[in-house]
């Protein structure tokens, strides 16, 4: 693949391109993702990214509204106590700040804070350490109110042991035992806004007793795609919640119906007269087979909610039984539309749960983790049983087909774990994954309340929220306007924002290239779009999959 290609002197507001993610890298998953869209969709994702990424984003980082993390300089030894610095003994630093702009180079000012040792100071533990270094005194009183020494937690391999990832399968994984030691971290917390610089001089001969390798210094830039998405994911959330539950409320006849559906389905017996035998017994999934599996599998859910969250049980047994009702009408909409409507199923469990336990993240995620993942499993199975039924399969054998795909998925499990071993993985430039932007931000507004928000964010979660409230609305009174090219899809919209420049750009450049085929090589594109972009979107995903566990282990 190319690198990343980008104007490496082109501005926006004193702003480099590639601090803003404006730069372009080859990526058929996206492409092929682009020609499945629509031309409606690819428009709106590079109307979304120039808005997100050109306009917003640039304004808030002049406006001081988007953060950076503070620069921040780390020793590189585990320190022993007590710990001696004799008299005599400086730690200084060089703070630089950006002034006439959000980037150094337009013009910045620097400060000198330094710390002396007039008398031999024996420190009796690291906390006793933290507190002498962040007390202001005398000419120590800059040096305190600029900087911050924190004891910084990490955890260190000290040694190999091997563990069984999934019980059953006959092979083993190498887990690391770590211990937790602490490291001696000093940051600038007031310079969260514009670029800064952190830079530990050479002549500080305190930084050889406290572990500071001479001359370390850190650079904190403007921008990068996870600064940016923590503002602009605001009114793409509020766009996409807001349309995707008034689309999923003026279902309301297809709620209705799946119920409706549901329950005739449990008095067929009874029109059955008793001596005729159900000619539909023998190839579709009988009831009982289903309550079991609902009872079983969904105290294992309560249990399991209780265990690892802490959610109480008559949480889990709400949660559990709305999993069963939307999973009906996931059912029902995906077989009308063709869409599963996923993410209005968590986001209506995440609003009641954000009634029922306020304040708590953790309940929200997880409780809307089990209702919107059984809804959509529910919906996929239901997509896989209609094909089946094309082809002439009988669902029964389709329903076993499904249990034994359950059990070897198994096997996938620690091949998750060695790509993304912790959460911090998750919203960078690699791994952007914007669902999880979303449920994330939705549960932090519902147990933090609006008021945790910067108010500039909160405009914006409004207007944007009204926005896709007022297409969703023109669609449904006027569905002729879901042909309109130029009016934007909050759903599109939403996506662009919180998703890396890059993706919308290759999507639209995808939808483009369907446009073209479609209206100037019609058999071409019928024969071929959807074939090539599945191979691209497969192809490229399995190839880079591979490459992640090799890399992940050291290849």
């Amino acid at each position: 693949m190319p690198a990343l290609l980008t104007l490496p002197k082109a501005k926006i507001a004193g702003i480099a391109f590639s601090k803003l993610t404006l730069f372009f890298e080859t990526s058929f998953i996206f492409i092929g993702f682009g020609a499945f869209i629509g031309t409606r969709v690819g428009i709106t994702m590079i109307v979304g990214m120039i808005l997100n990424f050109a306009v917003l984003a640039p304004w808030m980082i002049h406006n001081k509204e988007i953060k950076h993390a503070a620069p921040t300089l780390e020793n590189t030894i585990y320190l022993e106590f007590p710990l001696t610095i004799p008299a005599g003994s400086e730690l200084a630093f060089t703070l630089e700040e950006a002034i006439e702009g959000p980037e150094l180079e337009a013009g910045s000012k620097s400060m000198q804070l330094t710390k002396t040792w007039t008398d031999t100071q024996r420190y009796s533990s690291f906390d006793a350490l933290v507190t002498d270094l962040n007390r202001g005194e005398g000419n120590a009183d800059l040096f305190a109110s600029s900087l911050e020494f924190n004891k910084k937690e990490v955890g260190v391999t000290v040694d190999v042991k091997k563990e069984k990832p999934v019980p059953f399968l006959p092979f083993t994984i190498e887990k690391p035992v770590i211990e937790k030691r602490h490291k001696l971290e000093v940051n600038a917390p007031g310079q969260i806004y514009w670029e800064a610089r952190l830079a530990l001089d050479e002549s500080s001969t305190a930084a050889a007793f406290l572990g500071f390798a001479p001359g370390v210094e850190n650079i904190q830039t403007v921008g990068s795609y996870r600064n940016i998405v923590a503002w602009t994911m605001w009114p793409g959330v509020g766009m996409m919640v807001v349309a995707g539950l008034l689309a999923f409320a003026f279902q309301w006849k297809t709620i209705g119906g799946a119920f409706s559906a549901f329950f005739k389905s449990l008095g067929r017996k009874k029109e059955i007269g008793a001596g005729d035998e159900d000619p539909l017994s023998k190839i579709e999934v009988p009831m009982g087979w289903f309550m079991i599996g609902f009872t079983f599998f969904g105290i294992i859910a309560m249990i399991i909610m209780k265990w690892l969250f802490d959610i109480p049980l008559w949480m889990g047994v709400i949660a559990v039984l709305m999993s069963f009702f939307l999973a009906i009408v996931s059912i029902r909409a995906s077989g009308e539309t063709g869409i599963i409507p996923i993410g209005a199923m968590g986001k209506v469990t995440q609003l009641t749960f954000g009634v029922l336990h306020p304040g708590s993240m953790t309940t929200n995620l997880m409780t809307a983790n089990v209702t919107a993942g059984a809804a959509t499993s529910a919906s996929d199975m239901t997509n896989q049983f209609k094909v089946g039924h094309m082809v002439g399969a009988k669902t029964r054998l389709l329903f076993v087909a499904q249990v034994f795909g359950i059990l070897t998925s198994l096997a996938v499990i620690p091949v998750f774990f060695i790509m993304v071993p912790d959460a911090s993985a998750i919203g960078t430039q690699a791994l952007p994954a914007p669902a999880a932007i979303v449920w994330a931000g939705v549960a932090r507004l519902l147990s933090q309340g609006i008021g945790s928000l910067p108010p500039t964010a909160v405009i914006a979660l409004i207007i944007a929220s009204l926005f896709g409230a007022a297409v969703t609305i023109l669609e449904r009174v006027y569905p002729k306007s879901r042909s309109w090219v130029w009016l934007p899809s909050p759903a599109g919209m939403g996506i662009a924002m919180t998703v890396p420049a890059l993706y919308s750009l290759s999507m639209f450049i995808g939808a483009m290239i369907a446009l073209v085929l479609g209206k100037y090589a019609k058999s071409t594109n019928d024969m071929y779009t959807i074939p090539v972009a599945s191979g691209f979107i497969a192809g490229e995903s399995l190839t880079g999959v591979f490459f992640a566990i090799l890399a992940a282990l050291g290849g």
